[in-house]
């Protein structure tokens, strides 16, 4: 069951991702303690946690801030997510099944409004969403657990810039990497995933510029 630390941490990850908390905000005990009315502990708890997840920064005798998204953070998870993600995809070449095939072409025949926030967001979760179902076909909960953490990361660049930049959003590179999974073709669903990949670092470092 989730205490009340896990139910804050939840609450301000999701800001911070979304940059209703922008980076650099402080972040306060007692006023923490006074919006989810409870003692500073829980709270402590929470800052703590995120901390360690590396959205926030202690600051000496002035709480926490959010941290910034840095250039090399941006390439950090882009070398990670590229590795990870191109196993995936020869993995999911050999085990795609039936069921997880029809809920990927599922999640892939929706379709979006770049203009409209709200589907923005569905576009977001259902992008990562198709990651991470390639990621399960592997069986290592591990890559599962790296994989989410990093796609966390990268949503916060996502709102701080991409969709500003982002008119038409679709799925048209999820269909030809599936596409070359459902063929059993391995080289060419890990040289099309890297290249996703690629494209998709490109975007946002663009939305930083």
């Amino acid at each position: 069951m989730p205490t009340k630390s896990d139910e804050i941490v939840q609450i301000l990850e999701e800001q911070i991702i979304r940059c209703e908390l922008e980076p650099g905000s402080s972040l306060f005990e007692i006023e923490l303690s006074d919006r989810f009315n409870v003692s500073r502990t829980p709270v402590r708890e929470a800052l703590l946690k995120l901390e360690r997840r590396g959205l926030l920064r202690s600051v000496p005798y002035k709480g926490f801030a959010v941290n910034p998204v840095s250039l090399k953070d941006l390439f950090d998870l882009y070398e990670l997510r590229l590795v990870l993600e191109t196993h995936n995809a020869q993995v999911a070449a050999h085990k795609l099944d039936a069921e997880t095939a029809a809920e990927i072409d599922s999640l892939l025949a929706r379709t979006y409004d770049g203009r409209d926030p709200d589907s923005q967001q569905d576009f977001v979760r259902d992008d990562h969403d198709f990651h991470l179902k390639l990621a399960e076909l592997t069986n290592n909960e591990r890559i599962k657990s790296t994989l989410t953490q990093v796609l966390k990361h990268l949503r916060r660049v996502y709102y701080l810039g991409v969709k500003s930049h982002t008119d038409k959003i679709s799925h048209s590179e999820h269909r030809e990497i599936i596409s070359a999974i459902k063929d059993r073709n391995e080289s060419k669903a890990k040289s099309l995933m890297e290249d996703h990949i690629t494209v998709s670092r490109q975007r946002a470092l663009s939305s930083l510029e």
